[in-house]
């Protein structure tokens, strides 16, 4: 079996700027773990990015098309003669958030990256391991861009029916606890998470940037709960922390899709309950920008905390009830669908997942 270094297939660079640029530009900028923002530059193009430096160092994302890639991510120029698809899923095979190094602030350094030995056959056969691989992934991305467009839908449908200037004639002001309460998570040591079987534990991973639900940031739990941290469908969940001080997580919410294990939420999720609907609730604070508005309560040198108690002070405009089951009745298909495509999602992952090692690796043979 033929090997080499990754330096055979990659030369490697830090980005460019300590901060991260965001003017509303036509190009997506990448940081350690995905689009951070728009900018009206580009470094790179149609290539992975390797996060760089602090929680997300080692991860790797396919950045489509023309993009920036900030100091804290690694732009990966392909080499000639090498295949762009199959160089990011040797990238991806290489267990690089195991790689990093410094405890207090990890990295990952250019001599690691260009060190790690690499399975390299002939391009012919790069390229049919990145077709087989890439059938996968353009499924994922069709599913990606059908969940996106249900999204907007939703997103519009609430902004056109609860703007501000549309309902304040027939709705009334409230404080959030007036119609909110909410349980807190559970508090987990590392051996209780140290298991392959147990409860299912959801936690900040589970929650997507700005709002929305990760199938894949579940973690497995054998410690003792109490029955408010129980989860179920349709349960709605709000992050209290945040690892950045982007405010990605801290005030977001999601809605719990289908699960089959028992599942429980973690100390830094609080799970609101309300008589009113979720999937109206969601929508407030997502599309409603209350979300927004709660984070910056939030406070932390490192890590950002948000107290649940701040939700006393926070004013909502609350429609009519008739104005409220309408959305629900048009929006709850459309969360089932994306529940759905996620799940469809999460399978094809691990497909791909369990063929990456096998065939990045020349155990499975692939001819030419």
């Amino acid at each position: 079996m033929q090997v080499t270094r990754l330096s055979s297939f990659y030369d490697f660079q830090y980005g460019k700027g300590n901060n991260n640029p965001d003017n509303g530009g036509q190009y997506p900028v990448y940081g350690s773990n995905g689009i951070i923002g728009w900018y009206d530059k580009f470094n790179s193009e149609d290539a992975p990015v390797i996060g760089h430096i602090g929680a997300n160092c080692g991860s790797v994302v396919w950045a489509k098309g023309k993009h920036f890639v900030t100091y804290n991510g690694v732009i990966c120029k392909i080499k000639a003669g090498c295949n762009p698809r199959y160089g990011y899923y040797l990238l991806l095979n290489s267990n690089l958030k195991s790689r990093f190094r410094g405890a207090a602030q990890p990295f990952i350094s250019y001599d690691l990256l260009e060190n790690v030995i690499v399975y390299n056959p002939p391009k012919a056969v790069q390229d049919k391991i990145a077709s087989i691989l890439s059938a996968y992934d353009n499924l994922i991305e069709n599913n990606n861009k059908r969940i996106r467009l249900l999204e907007q839908m939703a997103e519009n449908l609430y902004k056109e029916w609860f703007a501000y200037h549309r309902i304040k004639d027939s709705a009334k002001e409230i404080r959030l606890t007036e119609v909110v309460s909410y349980s807190r998570g559970l508090s987990y040591s590392s051996e209780e998470i140290d298991c392959e079987d147990g409860n299912d534990l959801i936690n900040l991973k589970n929650i997507q940037a700005f709002g929305g639900f990760r199938l894949d940031g579940t973690k497995k739990y054998d410690g003792l709960y109490k029955e408010e941290q129980i989860v179920i469908e349709g349960d709605l969940i709000m992050g209290v922390t945040d690892m950045t001080q982007d405010r990605r997580t801290v005030g977001s919410v999601a809605l719990i899709p289908n699960i089959t294990n028992l599942s429980v939420i973690s100390a830094d999720l609080i799970k609101l309950k309300s008589d009113i609907d979720n999937v109206y609730l969601y929508a407030m604070f997502r599309w409603g920008n209350v979300s927004r508005y709660i984070s910056q309560f939030a406070n932390g040198a490192n890590v950002l905390h948000l107290r649940p108690q701040v939700l006393k002070n926070i004013k909502v405009m609350l429609p009519q009830k008739t104005l409220i089951e309408k959305y629900v009745s048009t929006v709850k298909p459309m969360i089932e669908t994306i529940n759905k495509l996620n799940t469809e999602n999460d399978n094809l992952t691990r497909q791909r997942d369990l063929l990456l090692p096998r065939l990045m690796s020349g155990k499975l043979e692939v001819k030419e």
